[in-house]
């Protein structure tokens, strides 16, 4: 629907990742339609915290993860009175370089909102610009 996780920040140390931050971005079109499903009445806001992240392979030009964070859903009814969840979710990530300028990077995400599970593929492309 068009919440997902906008931003997942990795440092790495000694050949341990550490995911500081996490940002949870909900689409114009999904906040739209939450505001509908609360009958004009309120909508609803996320944020994520309870990082971690479990490397399961490092190769010489791979990297194989999984993250795992719960997402603290609050609906404002009548914008002002906050009611609170929390749900898991998990980003399945894998970092190729493709060569010394490029990183693909593939992720699986699964959302849990209301107990309902919501599935999304995402890549991109990482381009070094030298100077």
């Amino acid at each position: 629907m068009g919440v997902y996780v906008g931003m997942l920040l990795f440092c790495y140390s000694e050949r341990t990742p550490q995911v500081p931050e996490a940002q949870v971005i909900v689409s114009p079109t999904a906040r739209a339609v939450d505001v509908l499903l609360h009958l004009g009445l309120g909508y609803s806001s996320y944020t994520a915290h309870g990082i971690s992240t479990d490397v399961y392979a490092v190769t010489a030009n791979q990297f194989y993860g999984r993250t795992n964070l719960v997402l603290d859903a609050t609906n404002h009814w009548f914008y002002f009175i906050p009611t609170h969840t929390q749900e898991p979710s998990q980003v399945d990530v894998v970092a190729t370089l493709v060569n010394q300028d490029t990183l693909l990077v593939r992720a699986n995400q699964v959302i849990y909102l209301g107990g309902l599970a919501m599935w999304e593929s995402w890549h991109c492309l990482f381009h070094r610009v030298r100077e």
